[in-house]
């Protein structure tokens, strides 16, 4: 199965409950800067995930952005990421 990465920064898009749930006109959500995108079809989910920390890291060495991770909830990516 292949194993897909991205690593990129974004501006916060904050939105309040009444332009979601009413529909109103908001601002454009911000785009992805400088985004990494690579997959692997050899190498294990925990083995790209390591790759993607490492990405990041290299971005943000002192760790002050925050970060979010999205995974499609295999027990092994969950785990991995947790370490």
């Amino acid at each position: 199965m292949a194993q897909v990465a991205a690593v990129y920064s974004i501006a916060r898009h904050e939105r309040d409950v009444n332009t979601i749930m009413e529909g109103e006109k908001d601002t454009p959500a911000p785009k992805p800067q400088k985004k990494r995108v690579w997959a692997s079809l050899e190498h294990e989910p925990q083995t790209v995930i390591v790759q993607m920390f490492d990405e990041a890291n290299r971005r943000d060495p002192k760790h002050k952005r925050e970060w979010a991770v999205r995974v499609d909830g295999q027990r092994c990516q969950i785990d991995r990421i947790e370490q």
